[in-house]
């Protein structure tokens, strides 16, 4: 009898213990919740949130409450802004295909270390120069790069398999975001209108996805902008004029360099409307200039984990470019012609 009255109280104690335990992370939840909700669309918060759906945002939320090692506080005031931001890296990982382990390289996403260390560097090319490798000084930052203040100032997650949706609480990084990096992934849907928020972005990469719907006008505003690519996305439509001042870019424009499958390579088809832009075939992946001469082909042949050109190998990809490819892929000179032996644009 002893032992079993032993044997009670202590599935009694484990009882309390668990229900002591449920209660804080419930608390936790509630508390961070309240914390990220407001990055949420209006009328959005109630059910971004819903465990039955598990969805991005409450997976997210998820491990931010109950298994991130940080353990960032929800009742600071003063580091809001941090947990705010690895919410939203937390949620670019799993509304892109990380949860599902798609990405090629994971750049330490969901690791208890600073997000800011949610990246590495890594040289732009290695060349052979006499039997000696030779390293270009240039690095460029994959995964996070984060300002000396610890914000988020660059994501570059190109050609890493990325897949699903862009998560529009991605504005959020208004202060700080300068270089967005997602080319060559499987991205689909709309890009955000909210984008239009990131008013310190400089650089835009969204070329060979495939995004679809219409191109946000509220684009056009953001005031440091140098550079927005966006050709090979089969599905995206839109006009891209707001940036152009007949076929120059505005005068009061920061943009340099604006490419979009636009339509003037001879036979191109125009899925988008942009009269200053470097236009791009949809089929070809060739870019001509405003008489239609070719400028360079942004095709990326390099081979994948599975041994296929990455350029040829997405799910988007349209018939008649994989028809193309099929046809010439014996002879490449049609995508390598004016590239340099370490395979850029000369």
């Amino acid at each position: 009898i002893l032992g079993l009255q032993r044997r009670r109280g202590k599935q009694q104690e484990s009882n309390q213990n668990s229900a002591s335990a449920n209660s804080a992370s419930a608390k936790r939840f509630k508390a961070v919740k309240a914390v990220v909700a407001p990055l949420s669309r209006e009328g959005e918060a109630d059910s971004a949130f819903d465990e039955d759906k598990g969805g991005p945002r409450f997976r997210a939320l998820d491990w931010i409450v109950n298994t991130d090692k940080a353990r960032l506080p929800a009742d600071d005031p003063a580091i809001a802004w941090r947990l705010r931001q690895r919410y939203i890296l937390t949620l670019l990982y799993f509304s892109t295909g990380g949860g599902e382990e798609r990405w090629i390289e994971r750049f330490n996403f969901l690791s208890e270390d600073n997000e800011c260390n949610w990246g590495d560097l890594a040289y732009d090319v290695a060349a052979v120069d006499s039997g000696k490798l030779k390293v270009l000084e240039s690095l460029r930052p994959r995964g996070v790069v984060c300002d000396d203040e610890g914000r988020v100032k660059i994501i570059g997650l190109w050609w890493n398999n990325l897949s699903g949706t862009l998560p529009h609480e991605l504005s959020y990084l208004s202060e700080s975001l300068q270089l967005l990096n997602l080319y060559g992934n499987s991205l689909s849907g709309t890009i955000p209108s909210e984008f239009g928020k990131l008013t310190e972005l400089a650089e835009i990469f969204l070329s060979e996805n495939c995004l679809s719907g219409t191109f946000p006008e509220s684009l056009y505003e953001i005031p440091h902008l140098k550079i927005l690519q966006v050709p090979g996305n089969p599905d995206l439509r839109g006009n891209l004029n707001g940036f152009c001042n007949g076929t120059k870019i505005r005068d009061d424009s920061n943009l340099f360099q604006l490419s979009a499958n636009c339509g003037d390579c001879p036979g191109s088809p125009s899925l988008v409307r942009c009269d200053c832009c470097v236009c791009c075939d949809v089929v070809t992946f060739n870019c001509c200039d405003k008489e239609g001469a070719r400028l360079y082909n942004h095709a990326n042949i390099g081979l994948n984990a599975a041994g296929n050109f990455y350029s040829f190998d997405r799910p988007c990809l349209l018939n008649e470019t994989l028809s193309h490819f099929l046809d010439n892929k014996d002879d490449l000179s049609w995508i390598t012609d004016g590239r340099d032996d370490d395979g850029w644009f000369l």
